[in-house]
């Protein structure tokens, strides 16, 4: 469409007590939400400049090891110190994809599974957590779940993701059993292939 052709098409919708699609509130609402979806997802998948690099978690497990380790595991009691923790590193994960929101309104984490799977030999253990978290107030960052955390022996924990209601895609076996995930997830083996 030429620019005469967009200019009389606008003059023909004011005169008939219209607003041009483009200048109205809810097109602009919707504009600028697509460009702010858009942004997100070049930086999350470029790793523009500010935002966190994408870490794949495996990189930190021992050499010769499995992403997931596997071994003997325990179930751990869970304490206010390592909510503290685990919501610490949520928010530092996800304040470039919520940058409005605060440390303050992260919720949780709740329903908390806290485990570890010892090492062999000069391995570290690996801690794992796995619960519900989000933004207080903010839908977007409360649907799914449940969320993991990961800790290899003294380091701090890091934020692994939501598992999209499959928390053996990120959870080691042992504990997943152990936690009693089967009954409420499925089987291990089917999410594992």
């Amino acid at each position: 469409m030429s620019a005469n052709a967009r200019t009389a098409k606008m003059t023909t919708a004011r005169r008939a007590g219209m607003k041009s699609p483009a200048r109205s509130p809810s097109a602009r609402a919707a504009l600028a939400f697509g460009c702010v979806v858009t942004a997100l997802g070049i930086a999350a998948c470029n790793g523009a400049e500010g935002a966190p690099r994408i870490r794949d978690v495996s990189a930190d497990a021992p050499r010769g090891a499995t992403a997931l380790p596997s071994g003997p595991a325990a179930r751990l009691p869970f304490t206010a110190a390592i909510r503290k923790q685990l919501a610490d590193a949520y928010f530092s994960s996800q304040r470039y994809a919520f940058p409005n929101e605060r440390r303050v309104d992260v919720v949780g984490p709740l329903d908390v599974s806290y485990g570890v799977v010892w090492g062999v030999d000069s391995q570290p253990s690996t801690y794992y957590a796995v619960g519900s978290t989000g933004f207080a107030g903010n839908q977007l960052s409360r649907q799914g779940g449940p969320h993991v955390w990961r800790k290899e022996g003294d380091a701090a924990w890091a934020y692994v993701g939501d598992t999209g209601l499959a928390p053996c895609s990120k959870v080691p076996r042992d504990l997943y059993i152990l936690w009693g995930f089967e009954a409420k997830y499925g089987n291990y083996s089917d999410c594992r292939g």
